[in-house]
């Protein structure tokens, strides 16, 4: 399953001539994730591309510090491909696949999602496709921030 999500990457990359390109770099004071401090208190440096086409599939690359107590592993990539539109001019929806990739042999996983979004609301529901574990989150976009992506996330 896991070999399925780079060969879509692969595959938009190349099938998408004219798909738009970003990316960036960041710089956090603690790396959590799902409430969880992935760098034990300490600072993480990131990076991510992301291409998307007119149609609404998208794919992308993100890999960050990690530092776990036991140093099992010290850098997270992550691969992650979906489809994603608006329905009406409020109301959106995205589906897709992320895996996290440790180095260390750290244990990876990978997660299907689907989102759905109101105005500056969304709602994530994420599955382990091995575990069958979920995890589900609402985050509310902070569209008066001025200048930066800003969003208040619970789950």
């Amino acid at each position: 399953m896991k070999n399925y999500l780079l060969m879509t990457f692969l595959l938009l990359a190349s099938a998408n001539v004219f798909a738009e390109v970003s990316g960036g770099v960041g710089y956090s004071s603690d790396y959590f994730f799902r409430g969880v401090s992935q760098t034990q208190g300490k600072p993480s440096a990131s990076a991510w591309l992301d291409l998307n086409n007119d149609h609404g599939a998208y794919a992308g690359v993100w890999a960050g510090k990690v530092g776990y107590s036991d140093n099992s592993a010290t850098l997270e990539s992550n691969l992650y491909a979906g489809y994603g539109s608006n329905l009406t001019d409020k109301l959106s929806y995205d589906l897709g696949l992320i895996q996290y990739r440790y180095n260390h042999g750290f244990n990876d996983l990978q997660e299907a999602f689907v989102g759905l979004g109101y105005n500056n609301v969304s709602l994530y529901h994420y599955v382990d496709t091995d575990t069958h574990v979920y995890f589900t989150e609402l985050s509310y976009n902070l569209w008066f921030v001025p200048k930066v992506d800003a969003s208040i996330t619970y789950g």
